[in-house]
Formats: structure tokens, C-alpha cells, sequence
């Protein structure tokens, strides 16, 4: 029962990081997991009806045909490109992008009223 008091007083203490948690948990669950299903759709030959996991699986005929247009080239550029271009501005290499949102401010001002030990 003392083990007990000791972890929801732990836990009580910690609640306003747990709050600030969520919204990033939040994020990586929409942006991060929720697509994974779409990425078997590469796979199958995809109908409406019969849903994502009803519809009959193709295998790599989906790509056999994409590499098979003339457009293959430019789809394939334009996607290298763009994760470059992408992954440059993540870096700050390129000036461009947003600036710090608000609610960081927030978080780094509240974090020393914790007073929450630094390892």
C-alpha cells in the first residue's frame, strides 16, 4: 500500500510534463502510424469495396507498371528531391521554414518550476 502512495505521488508531481506530452504523442501516432496501412495498398490491387485488407494482393505488378511509363524518370526526381530539400530544411541548412512555435517557449519556461532533477 506505501509502494502504492509513493507512485501516485510520483506521478501527481509529474503531471504538468505528462500534459506537454501529449500533444507530440498525439502527433506521432497521426502522422507516424496511422499511414502504415495505406502502405499495403502499393501492394494489392486496391478496390474500395473489398476495403485495404480484402482486396487481393498483386505483388510488384503496381511497379512494373509505374516503371514502365515515361514518367517514371520525373516521379522518381521529384521525390528524391523533395526528401532532399526536406531534409535540408530539418538541418537548417536552408533559411527557410518555421520558426519555433509558441507552445516550446511555454514548455522551457515551465520546466525549471518542476524542479526536476538533471542527471
Amino acid at each position: 500500500m506505501a509502494n502504492e502512495k509513493v507512485t501516485f505521488k510520483k506521478v501527481k508531481k509529474y503531471v504538468p510534463l505528462y500534459v506537454m506530452m501529449i500533444p507530440g504523442l498525439l502527433y506521432l501516432i497521426i502522422n507516424n502510424y496511422m499511414p502504415m496501412p495505406g502502405l499495403v495498398i502499393a501492394f494489392k490491387t486496391y478496390s474500395a469495396k473489398k476495403g485495404i485488407y480484402g482486396s487481393p494482393w498483386c505483388g510488384f505488378a503496381n511497379f512494373k507498371y509505374l516503371f514502365a511509363t515515361s514518367d517514371a524518370w520525373v516521379i522518381t526526381r521529384n521525390t528524391i528531391l523533395y526528401n532532399v530539400g526536406t531534409d535540408l530544411q530539418s538541418e537548417k541548412i536552408l533559411p527557410v521554414g518555421d520558426p519555433a512555435p509558441p507552445s516550446d517557449f511555454y514548455c522551457y519556461h515551465c520546466l525549471p518550476c518542476l524542479r526536476i532533477p538533471v542527471c
